[in-house]
């Protein structure tokens, strides 16, 4: 704490316009100010990709950081970031003070990813040691500076000095500011401090830069504290419209009055981005007021209803599904949407439905149940056109599956069964977790009997339901049933070391915590001897909530939380460091072709190697063609790649994490938890600033963001590299 102080001190000691210039050093062209491109010299670059990949410092990485060359100090340095061990902090904190800014911005990276949590016992103190250390470098030159800030979020417990920063930066003349990339930055990181308060925010709401309001609005969203949201609603008619975006997603929990006052003007708004978020907030309030709705907001939905738009209409029809037991033109709507041609319309449309439940349901699944030819009989003619239509709409399945778990109509409970036959992995995972919500001894039945089927996919699903079951009660277990479960769950953690189903392990570590926690305490030598380095460190975390383990984690060491087998040697690296050297020289063109146009992405190499790679290698191989944007959110992402092939088909790839900006376009690497990547993507369509940092970002649209911008739910894509 004294020497938390004494930095503290130091920060406000130091004359204000001490720093914030930009560096002229030869790393000043480097995207943030970082040296993100690998070295030129193979050998050099092959040591720091196996390094990252194996997630080892050692194995020369660490002499790299000594270099005499600037670039190849800050790129190994990034390395050892990116690797995240705790035992890094004191070399990080030791590059903290390089002769070059780049060496320190890459330096202050590193401490905001490192998973100081590994090393429970001394957590706070290596905490305390990155703040002291990062404190002071917000007075340093500004890619510095600005790396610093977002590492202070992520380490958290700088309250009171990035208080006085902020304060003192709003109070001071216009001309003596600090610059707008650094207030950005540290207002990014004062949502994410224990003890934030929302007044810090006002004097920035009104800034003339457009980024610093954009940080105040999504600061304001993430903070949750209702006493934000006078200071959002003037953000509401902000001339930026990722700036009103912002401030309408951190309403989102504000009263229904307000939405009521508000949301008819912004269904208006020349920005379908906020014409949606409208209209998810006005649904979102009529479901948790059970209100009839009878209002303007309620008329300005059921127009945007109608819109050519297909996510504005997506929008309004799912909040006309919080009204449509209660407004009969709003189920009426909803049933016309029924029968439109586009696939993400019928979707949205019939889960609306099923949230009203009652006749409106009864009669959506007859007209579905038309439209589709499924008679009273299943016969086997009806069941062989089924499959083949489930293949095509899998996401139309899947909501098909939902609403005839929810009916309880006795020729949608045939249909159901044979659905869980015959449908696609996606249909009947969808099923056992509709039916979790509605029947629970049924779904607990049916999970368990799924934990021996051959399809991963579905064992993993039985797992996790099962485990939700017994988290929230739903269901009791106990004496020989519940040392029964156990036993299978261990079988199929123990049986699958060394395959790559790590998503169906991971399940089972999880359901067998809540089915018998001593089994896995009893085993925790097992444990932690895990090949997989994410399934070990998951264990790790799991068990280290027990006092009784305590002492023998802090005995097993770091030793646990290094290296993945990744079947690679040497001149393996020697070779993808000379495919990655090759891709950053000559960024690679991908076009994605889809029905509602061509969306062109550049990879960046320099960025993130190891991934670009695999994706150029996975296009070339045609892995994703065919396959559909399984998961879209408007104003926020369009998630894909390879959702027709096994989850676990694509080798796994390590989190590239870089500082840079999700903006608008931007491509980033889907997760489960870090080092889980492997062939989902998504691109976003709005910025996303909490992903920064976060989830890794290896390319961007350069050109076709208007169609992307109509991409639905359900449309296939097909990938290939443009020529160089």
């Amino acid at each position: 704490m004294i020497r938390l102080l004494m930095a503290t001190l130091l920060l406000l000691l130091v004359p204000p316009r001490s720093g914030w210039q930009r560096s002229d050093e030869p790393a000043a062209q480097d995207l943030g100010g970082l040296t993100l491109a690998l070295p030129l010299d193979l050998e050099t670059a092959a040591i720091i990709l196996e390094g990252e990949d194996r997630r080892d410092p050692g194995l020369g990485l660490m002499d790299l950081t000594r270099s005499g060359d600037g670039s190849i100090r800050a790129r190994a340095v990034l390395a050892v970031g990116r690797i995240g061990l705790p035992s890094s902090v004191p070399r990080l904190i030791e590059m903290l003070r390089d002769q070059e800014s780049r060496v320190r911005a890459a330096a202050a990276f590193g401490l905001g990813r490192v998973e100081y949590d590994l090393e429970p016992p001394i957590e706070g103190a290596l905490r305390s040691r990155a703040v002291e250390a990062l404190l002071p470098r917000l007075q340093d030159q500004l890619p510095v500076a600005v790396q610093a800030a977002w590492a202070l979020g992520i380490v958290g417990q700088a309250s009171s000095p990035l208080r006085v920063w902020l304060t003192e930066a709003a109070a001071g003349e216009p001309r003596e500011r600090p610059p707008s990339e650094l207030v950005a930055a540290v207002l990014g990181s004062w949502w994410r401090q224990q003890e934030a308060e929302v007044a810090v925010y006002r004097p920035f709401t009104t800034w003339e830069e457009a980024s610093v309001r954009l940080a105040v609005a999504h600061g304001l969203r993430r903070s949750g504290d209702p006493n934000a949201w006078p200071l959002l609603t003037p953000l509401l008619d902000d001339p930026d419209a990722e700036v009103r975006l912002m401030a309408l997603k951190g309403l989102q929990t504000a009263p229904q009055s307000i939405a009521e006052a508000v949301a008819p003007g912004l269904l208006r708004d020349r920005d379908w981005r906020v014409q949606c978020e409208a209209a998810n907030w006005l649904g979102r309030g009529w479901r948790e007021s059970q209100s009839a709705a009878d209002t303007e907001a309620f008329t300005a939905v059921l127009r945007r209803s109608l819109d050519r738009r297909l996510h504005v209409r997506r929008c309004a029809l799912r909040a006309l599904g919080a009204v449509a037991g209660r407004r009969a033109v709003a189920a009426d709507r909803l049933l016309e949407a029924l029968a439109e041609d586009e696939e993400g319309v019928r979707v949205v449309a019939l889960d609306a439905l099923m949230e009203a439940g009652g006749a409106s349901l009864q009669e959506a699944m007859l007209r579905t149940r038309r439209r589709l030819q499924m008679g009273e009989q299943v016969t086997q003619e009806e069941r062989a056109r089924l499959a083949a239509y489930l293949r095509e709409h899998p996401l139309e399945g899947s909501a098909l599956a939902r609403a005839q778990a929810r009916t309880g109509d006795q020729i949608d409970r045939l249909w159901l069964t044979a659905m869980l036959d015959l449908g696609p992995t996606s249909v009947r995972v969808a099923t056992l977790r509709q039916l979790a919500t509605l029947d629970a001894p049924g779904a607990w039945t049916l999970a368990q009997r799924w934990l021996d089927e051959a399809s991963l996919p579905l064992r993993a699903a039985a797992g996790s339901v099962l485990a939700d079951l017994l988290r929230n009660g739903s269901v009791q277990l106990e004496g020989v049933a519940r040392a029964e479960l156990a036993d299978r769950l261990w079988r199929q953690y123990f049986d699958g070391r060394g395959s790559a189903a790590t998503a169906l392990r991971r399940g089972a570590i999880d359901a067998l915590d809540l089915v018998d926690r001593s089994l896995l305490i009893r085993r925790a030598s097992l444990l932690l001897g895990e090949p997989d380095r994410t399934l070990r460190l998951h264990s790790l975390r799991l068990l280290g909530q027990d006092p009784e383990l305590d002492r023998r984690l802090r005995q097993v060491g770091e030793a646990v939380l290094v290296g993945f087998e990744t079947g690679r040697d040497r001149d393996d690296y020697r070779t993808l460091a000379a495919r990655a050297i090759e891709l950053q020289a000559q960024p690679p063109l991908v076009e994605i072709t889809t029905v509602r146009g061509t969306v062109t992405l550049q990879l960046r190499a320099d960025w993130a190697p190891l991934t670009t790679i695999q994706f150029t290698r996975l296009i070339e191989a045609g892995f994703f063609d065919d396959s559909p944007f399984h998961r879209v959110v408007a104003g926020f992402v369009a998630q894909g790649g390879g959702r027709m092939q096994p989850p676990w088909s694509a080798p796994s790839l390590r989190s590239e994490d870089v500082p840079i900006a999700y903006e608008t376009g931007s491509v980033g690497l889907a997760l489960e938890g870090r080092d889980t990547g492997r062939s989902q993507f998504f691109i976003t369509q709005a910025p996303q600033p909490h992903l920064s940092g976060q989830y890794p970002l290896f390319g961007r649209v350069v050109e076709g963001q208007r169609v992307l911008d109509r991409i639905q739910p359900g449309d296939r894509m097909k990938l290939r590299l443009l020529a160089e």
